[in-house]
């Protein structure tokens, strides 16, 4: 996902260290990192839609959802582009309104791919738990049910950071997606969202297990196929506690806890455990859930 929490703000420790000092290696690093895992992730989503796209037979409402999910995260991962170039090119800082020109699109993929995992999560358990009710939804109303919470989220979530960041337009960032969310009024709300929709996603895998284990009992399910199963409701139920939930849980409890003695410390420790995290999360969801579809 990558910067996708409360990040330290950019404040004048921060800006007096590595502003106007050129190529930073403390700048350049973080930055080229956070692509070293966006740039992939951003093929693979890229490839999940198109292959859903061109195969007919691939056009399930699941793959729908996959696909949906990889297109979000394709939005969101190329925020990560704008650090990138930032750190690359010697400026380190440009103003807080610039950065949101250029991420916006990536804030709505971020707010939307929430959703969207959490509609994912909802739509494998009921078709466990309800098969043959799942099988005769009329899928055009279905993925139209599922889509408009999904847009209207990721809409919610760009138009109230944008506004957030025309109060300080001027307020010099790195170019980093953590960066955007300096503000509570734009980290708090994302915050919440995360932390409900993977804690319904983790319950709704971990029911997904239980229920498949007591198939496998009942009806003795092929033994192969169904460690194939496992081992991905395991992988994602790791990826999701590993990415965006600790990403949360860090941003929300421990960022502003007083635990960093500088904004400087407080800013790569953001990096570390909720921009990284949640990068490999969205480089890492479509793959898993694809082989799960």
């Amino acid at each position: 996902m990558e910067n996708t929490n409360l990040s330290a703000p950019v404040d004048i420790s921060m800006f007096s260290v590595f502003n106007g000092k050129g190529h930073s290696f403390g700048v350049i690093w973080p930055a080229v990192l956070i692509n070293l895992i966006g740039i992939p992730g951003q093929l693979m989503n890229v490839f999940v839609v198109y292959v859903t796209l061109r195969n007919r037979s691939m056009r399930s409402t699941c793959n729908y959802l996959l696909a949906m999910l990889s297109f979000f995260e394709f939005l969101h991962q190329t925020g990560h582009l704008v650090a990138l170039y930032v750190a690359l090119s010697g400026i380190n800082f440009i103003p807080y309104l610039m950065s949101m020109n250029f991420q916006i699109q990536a804030m709505f993929g971020l707010h939307a791919a929430q959703i969207a995992l959490m509609a994912i999560a909802l739509d494998r358990l009921l078709s466990v738990l309800l098969p043959v009710m799942s099988r005769n939804f009329k899928p055009r109303h279905y993925m139209l049910f599922v889509t408009v919470p999904c847009f209207s989220i990721g809409i919610f979530g760009a138009v109230n950071c944008y506004l957030v960041v025309l109060s300080n337009p001027h307020l010099p960032v790195t170019g980093h997606m953590s960066d955007l969310f300096t503000v509570d009024t734009i980290s708090e709300p994302f915050n919440d969202i995360c932390l409900c929709s993977n804690i319904i996603n983790v319950v709704c895998y971990v029911v997904i297990g239980l229920m498949l284990r007591m198939s496998l009992k009942t009806i003795g399910m092929d033994q192969k196929y169904n460690r194939r199963i496992y081992k991905a409701l395991v992988a994602i139920v790791l990826v999701v506690l590993g990415g965006y939930l600790i990403n949360v849980v860090f941003g929300k409890f421990i960022v502003n806890s007083g635990l960093y003695g500088t904004s400087i410390e407080k800013w790569y420790g953001t990096q570390i455990f909720c921009a990284y995290p949640a990068a490999i999360a969205a480089a890492s969801h479509a793959p898993i859930l694809y082989s799960f579809r």
